[in-house]
């Protein structure tokens, strides 16, 4: 790894911190978004945000609530497919930070931020439906 100048290195553990926050954020935006969109009540649906903080109660949410939640309301908006695309790109990052970073947690923090740099476009991509209907058109 490159030596970082003593006064960059702070700066560059904050983006990486601050880009962690945010994806967490992003996910808790999103599983709120969902909620609403599936018809729970405004109370409902920031409870099952709050839930959301705590990572594998989240799988409640996505495994038993959400396929019994009916049909969604109104297609996804764009502000949903956002924080659903940065929400995956987050997790998506973390995983390829734990993955092939040095085993220092002040090193997985650098990496996230340029691993989200590869993952956040993947992730738009892949939330945004124009991957599917194409590979679906060249399917038929």
């Amino acid at each position: 790894m490159v030596p970082l100048q003593p006064l960059l290195l702070p700066v560059l553990v904050a983006l990486g911190v601050g880009c962690l926050a945010l994806g967490v954020a992003s996910f808790v935006g999103w599983v709120y978004l969902d909620a609403r969109a599936h018809g729970r009540s405004s109370r409902s649906a920031v409870a099952w945000a709050v839930v959301a903080l705590f990572g594998p109660m989240t799988l409640v949410y996505l495994l038993l609530v959400r396929p019994r939640a009916g049909p969604r309301e109104y297609p996804p908006t764009r502000r949903e497919r956002g924080t659903l695309a940065f929400a995956l790109a987050s997790v998506g990052a973390m995983v390829l930070g734990a993955t092939l970073s040095p085993p220092d947690p002040l090193t997985q923090v650098l990496y996230l931020t340029a691993f989200l740099l590869v993952t956040l476009p993947v992730a738009a991509l892949a939330v945004s439906g124009t991957v599917r209907r194409r590979l679906g058109e060249a399917l038929r």
